[in-house]
Formats: structure tokens, C-alpha cells, sequence
């Protein structure tokens, strides 16, 4: 399903669809923030073994190629509110993974930006009515770039996460006796639970 162009700047189409495009993996490789959370297999991971769940997919079109998207998941949360109402979540960063809408890096800085911009507002749109949240966790790169926009978007709560991500440069001994302190095992032990 398709939005229709959007008046900006800049001219492009902005789509919305329950798969991924077919050109999807093609453009993760002009994408250096991507990592394996932005392929169509981690969510299709996600969706196979969360019941309930199902996917959808923002996309950014100018001239019929792929510049720019996100991917997300719709799921039930496991949490209900007192017990006993369901909650819905949308969210682009699944499990603990770094999430949020890809650009194409030979993109002009001024259209990434409102690119960002768009695809964040329509993820936003797209947050079930009801008792339902949307979440987006960037990874260091995309925050980097891209976590200034987020500051001051309306609908938004930014919480930062500086714990996110742990080297695993030296190894498992090195990651488990220098870098994981005693709270990081413990969490990550309840996480395993």
C-alpha cells in the first residue's frame, strides 16, 4: 500500500507493506549503519516464533528505487496492564537489537534528514490504537547521525541506553572477566531465564 508522494524538498514515494520488497537485501548494501536486525530474515525470525506477531515495512521510493525504509514487528506484548488487559507493540528493535529506519548513505545530508524524519512520524502513525506503544532503538552509528532528529519529535520519549552494547573485541574470557561487571552478568543471566 502506498502513502503517495509526499510534499518536501524533496521528492519521494513512501510505502507501507506487511513483507519486505524484493529489493530490500539489494539496498541493505548501500547502507553502512545496517546490521543484521535490518534484514528481512531477522524479522522474519521474529514473526515465525512470536504468536501473534506480524511484520511491516516503511519504505522510501524515488523513482521506483528503494532509498530508504524501515522494518518492524507487531506483536502482543507479553506484559498485560493489571494483569489482565493486553498491550500491543510495535516495535523496530526486537529482543535487545538496534532497529530504526536505513538511508541511503549517497543521499544528501538535508534529505536523510527529512527522510529520518518521515519514516519515524509514519511509524509512529502506524502504533495500533488502544494500549499500544512503538519503540525504535538505534544503534551507535544511527544515533550518532540520526539521534538529534528524534529529540523534540513529537509522540516520542527518549531513553538512552549507553549499556546497549558491549565490545566482544579479546573474546568470551576477556568479554566475561573485564567487561561484563557484576550487574551486566546478572542481567544477562535473568535474560537467559
Amino acid at each position: 500500500m502506498t502513502t503517495g508522494r509526499q510534499q518536501s524538498d524533496f521528492d519521494f514515494e513512501v510505502g507501507v507493506a506487511e513483507a519486505a520488497p524484493a529489493d530490500w537485501h539489494e539496498f541493505l548494501q548501500t547502507v553502512p549503519t545496517a546490521d543484521y536486525s535490518h534484514t528481512s530474515h531477522w524479522h522474519d525470525s521474529i514473526c515465525g516464533n512470536r504468536t501473534g506477531a506480524r511484520q511491516l515495512w516503511l519504505t522510501v521510493r524515488q523513482d521506483g528505487r528503494l532509498i530508504g525504509g524501515q522494518g518492524a514487528v507487531l506483536a502482543p506484548s507479553q506484559r498485560r496492564l493489571l494483569g489482565i488487559l493486553p498491550l500491543q507493540r510495535l516495535e523496530s528493535s526486537v529482543e535487545g537489537t538496534s532497529g530504526g529506519p536505513v538511508l541511503h548513505s549517497a543521499l544528501p545530508d538535508p534529505m536523510q534528514d527529512q527522510m529520518f524524519s518521515r519514516i519515524v512520524a509514519a511509524f509512529l502513525g502506524r502504533r495500533p490504537s488502544g494500549l499500544a506503544s512503538a519503540a525504535i532503538a538505534l544503534n551507535p552509528l544511527s544515533e550518532a547521525r540520526f539521534g538529534k532528529l528524534l529529540r523534540g519529535q513529537p509522540g516520542w520519549e527518549r531513553q538512552d541506553s549507553p549499556t546497549a552494547m558491549v565490545s566482544l573485541d579479546g573474546g568470551l574470557e576477556v568479554v566475561e572477566r573485564q567487561r561484563m561487571v557484576m550487574n551486566k552478568r546478572n542481567e544477562r543471566n535473568r535474560g537467559l531465564r
